[in-house]
């Protein structure tokens, strides 16, 4: 559902509505400072019992900032913030932000609005010279289609496989980045070393996971009472390194295990669904909120707030002086480098 309301003068409002977030896209006017200053321009999503700040652009002067490049220089600081230089300063930013339902549940209950907070930084001060806000706006639930109930069929005998690999094709759904995979029943996974798309039948349990893979899928093609339907493979890479690269590599992966079973098997083309997860953000998000560690709140804030994938990485890298970084290296992202074996979706041969 869209929505869209003019904020101030220059700057405009989007605000899509989706079962778990409010998606958010604005413009940002930006007024060049001094040489010696810094403009902050701050967006908040207000509510009526409560505010989120949003990812703030900064505009700095030509003395700030060297003045900012001399301080992480010398202290040590590593890779300084993100800013825009004032003399390459465009007249706005258009930004967007998803704001998690699950996290800001008071976003889909409550009037709200957007302000943007002009503050000026120099001079070892921090002054606050505007404040201007949208008109008010609302979350609206995406409207839910009619689901029309269809006449149950007579029984069947039942599949003499018990696995929980199996559904009936009724149950039936198609792969979308905010299904928890790691959290489904009969979840099968296929790992992969870093940067690796070759399956290795001696990395990790992959020797079990496979052969576990073949006697399910075999025993399903060799039934002459059932067939098969769909044969559903989901890749998966982590969540480090470009964007680009890890939807590539994802991609592999499934490709890398449908072969797998086609060597090993008999199983046409048409009876895989090949899905592409990408970087498993939604995976490890579960996975953070599963762990215990220090720095983790953070963390998910991080997640939840930043929609750059890049920065959102670094953000995540550079909390804490790297230390819960290195704690999700070694414990949370080899679980990611996967390829998904999800379902194999059957129904009744027909008499």
């Amino acid at each position: 559902m869209l929505l869209t309301a003019g904020i101030h003068a220059q700057q405009i409002l989007q605000a899509v509505s989706t079962d778990t977030e409010l998606q958010v896209r604005y413009e940002l006017p930006l007024q060049k400072p001094s040489s010696s200053y810094a403009m902050v321009v701050t967006p908040l999503l207000c509510g009526t019992t409560d505010t989120l700040a949003l990812e703030p652009v900064v505009v700095r002067g030509a003395q700030n900032a060297r003045k900012l490049h001399r301080d992480y220089v010398l202290n040590h600081r590593g890779e300084e913030p993100a800013y825009i230089q004032a003399s390459r300063m465009p007249a706005s930013v258009v930004r967007n932000t998803n704001v998690s339902l699950a996290a800001y549940p008071w976003v889909a209950q409550e009037q709200l609005t957007l302000a943007a907070k002009v503050e000026s930084e120099g001079c070892c001060e921090v002054q606050t010279l505007a404040l201007v806000q949208s008109e008010p706006f609302r979350y609206e639930a995406p409207a839910k289609p009619l689901v029309v109930e269809e006449p149950q069929p007579a029984p069947k005998p039942e599949l003499k496989i018990n696995d929980p690999v199996l559904e009936h094709v009724s149950q039936y759904r198609p792969y979308d980045k905010t299904r928890v995979l790691r959290k489904e029943k009969g979840m099968l996974y296929v790992y992969f070393p870093l940067r690796a798309a070759d399956i290795d039948a001696n990395y990790r349990n992959n020797a079990e996971v496979l052969k576990h893979i073949l006697d399910v899928t075999r025993q399903m093609m060799d039934d002459k009472s059932h067939e098969v339907k769909i044969i559903q493979i989901v890749g998966l890479s982590s969540v480090e390194g470009a964007d680009a690269y890890n939807t590539r590599l994802a991609g592999e992966r499934a490709e890398a295990l449908k072969q797998y079973i086609q060597q090993e098997l008999n199983v046409p083309d048409n009876l895989f669904e090949v899905a592409n997860g990408g970087a498993a953000w939604t995976e490890f998000r579960d996975q953070v909120e599963d762990a215990q560690f220090e720095g983790k709140e953070q963390v998910l804030r991080i997640i939840d707030e930043t929609s750059d994938l890049g920065r959102r990485q670094w953000l995540i890298r550079n909390l804490q002086d790297g230390k819960p970084y290195q704690y999700i290296k070694e414990h949370l992202l080899p679980d990611e480098r996967n390829a998904g074996y999800i379902r194999i979706y059957w129904d009744f041969v027909e008499e």
